[in-house]
């Protein structure tokens, strides 16, 4: 078998849970969603008859997978006519279990720490290794005499950066690998000469920003493109609100972002608020435009007393420690604004 193409993939963190419900009624439906995207990923390969995907650790989450779960995955992968190769993270990390020994045939899985070769086609070597726990990689990563007849592969999980997470992949680089694919960033791009992160498959949270999806990399070219392929994204806004700002102002601002009835929004409300107008009222009018919508308040709220009262109310705050002189002054504004307009009414 010859392979022209492959699928570079990682974190899809199958089984994840959200706990206290973080995407409130849409935690759920997130969960499954994970398991959608991993069954559009094979569809994919089948379609584009791409006969091997790798998976650079954090397959599925191995503390929260059920039995129901496992089956449904392995049906899943069992739609797939080429080969998957795992190099199993913190996340899923390899252990002599029922969750590896009833796994399908096609699913090849590094099954220790120190580097191993996989031959499933050839023109293609992958080479990898596994977590056998979740606390400590315990990888031996030396330089490794290639077959440069082949297009080399090795698949990782780890962080470049020191810490517990750390792998170092030097020797790797030096040995002249045709492609090294990196798991646990969830963030994708390349890092390093022929190295990326292929980054989350689907964004788990506000903390995975911009586009997620994975690597498709030609072997005769050696090229590497990043498919997006995520359903959903989490997109952070800020809106800023203007002084003059009028009721229909603030609800055209959220009316102007893109793509609402899909995507994960956190806006953020920055600048100034008519007293007159309420914030939580107009939140309450366009939240239903959004797939999903939370906000963090940052406005102030605009006062409008006359100058003669204000210099009052700030000749009277001096006495005041520094402090709480601040809040002093508005609150003494917003007690004196409610009082004009009442005898305004």
């Amino acid at each position: 078998m010859f392979i022209n193409k492959f699928i570079h993939a990682a974190d899809l963190h199958l089984g994840f849970k959200y706990k206290n419900k973080t995407l409130g009624s849409r935690s759920d439906e997130r969960k499954n969603e994970l398991f959608i995207t991993f069954e559009r990923l094979i569809n994919y390969a089948n379609e584009n008859k791409i006969d091997l995907i790798i998976i650079s650790g954090d397959f599925f989450e191995r503390d929260a997978l059920t039995y129901t779960e496992t089956k449904h995955l392995m049906s899943i992968i069992d739609t797939y006519y080429g080969n998957i190769v795992l190099s199993c993270g913190n996340h899923d990390f390899y252990s002599d279990d029922y969750l590896f020994n009833n796994f399908t045939k096609n699913l090849h899985v590094f099954k220790t720490n120190s580097f191993e070769r996989i031959d499933i086609a050839d023109n293609v070597a992958i080479y990898g290794a596994s977590w056998l726990n979740e606390h400590d990689n315990g990888f031996d990563t030396n330089k490794i005499n290639l077959d440069k007849n082949k297009f080399n592969i090795a698949s990782l999980h780890g962080d470049l950066s020191d810490g517990k997470y750390k792998i170092d992949i030097e020797p790797l680089l030096a040995s002249g690998f045709d492609y090294i694919a990196l798991g646990h960033i969830h963030k994708k791009g390349q890092v390093a000469d022929k190295t990326f992160y292929a980054g989350s498959l689907e964004p788990l949270d506000f903390g995975e920003l911009g586009e997620h999806g994975f690597y498709e990399v030609d072997t005769l070219s050696g090229d590497a493109k990043f498919v997006p392929f995520a359903l959903r994204e989490f997109i952070i806004k800020e809106i800023i609100i203007k002084e003059d700002d009028e009721f229909l102002d603030i609800i055209t601002k959220f009316d102007e972002l893109i793509d609402k009835d899909k995507n994960f929004y956190r806006i953020i409300l920055k600048g100034s608020i008519s007293a007159d107008l309420n914030i939580n009222k107009i939140i309450n009018l366009v939240k239903d435009k959004f797939y999903y919508l939370e906000t963090i308040n940052n406005l102030s709220e605009r006062v409008s007393v006359s100058n003669e009262i204000y210099q009052k109310i700030l000749e009277k705050a001096k006495n005041y420690p520094d402090e709480i002189r601040q809040d002093a002054i508005n609150i003494a504004l917003k007690a004196m604004q409610s009082t004009e307009r009442y005898y305004e009414d």
